[in-house]
Formats: structure tokens, C-alpha cells, sequence
């Protein structure tokens, strides 16, 4: 899926509701309240209880910005993984 995924996901489904997350693999997620409170708003979404606040629409600027910090940043790891390979062979 890449570096750029959801932990979790809600959509409406046929006449309910669907809620998935990626959490709950290890038995040490269950002893983390923020994770129990994750589960527990993922169960009061499914069953109709909350239903979160839409998400604004995210306009043309932020999009812009948002690809420019990742290019930069894919720029500046590659910069410093090439100082190390630099770096390694003059040692």
C-alpha cells in the first residue's frame, strides 16, 4: 500500500455503515486505552450511534504544498543517503 495509508477507514455501505482498522495485531493494542477508545468509536459509528464530522474538501494550495514537502523531503533523504555513501567510502 506505500507510506501514505489509513490506519483506519469508515464509508457508508448498502443501508449500514462499515468501519475498518489496521489496529489490534498485537494483544498489546487492547491494554492502550486511545486504542480502546478507537474501537469503541469505530463500534458507535458502525451502529449508528456518532457519525464524525465531515472532512472539508481540501483545496488547490494545500494539495500544492502538501507535494512540494514530499518531493523535498524524498529529495533531502536522498541527498543524506548520498553524504553517507560519500562519506563511507573516503573513510
Amino acid at each position: 500500500m506505500g507510506a501514505d495509508h489509513p490506519f483506519s477507514w469508515y464509508h457508508p455501505y448498502n443501508n449500514g455503515r462499515s468501519w475498518y482498522t489496521t489496529g489490534g495485531a498485537n494483544a498489546a493494542d487492547y491494554h492502550d486505552p486511545r486504542f480502546s477508545a478507537h474501537v469503541l468509536g469505530g463500534i458507535q459509528y458502525a451502529a449508528g450511534i456518532s457519525v464524525p464530522a465531515p472532512v472539508p474538501p481540501q483545496g488547490p494550495v494545500y494539495i500544492f504544498m502538501s507535494n512540494v514537502y514530499s518531493n523535498v523531503l524524498l529529495l533531502m533523504s536522498n541527498v543524506l543517503a548520498f553524504a553517507v555513501r560519500v562519506f563511507r567510502h573516503f573513510l
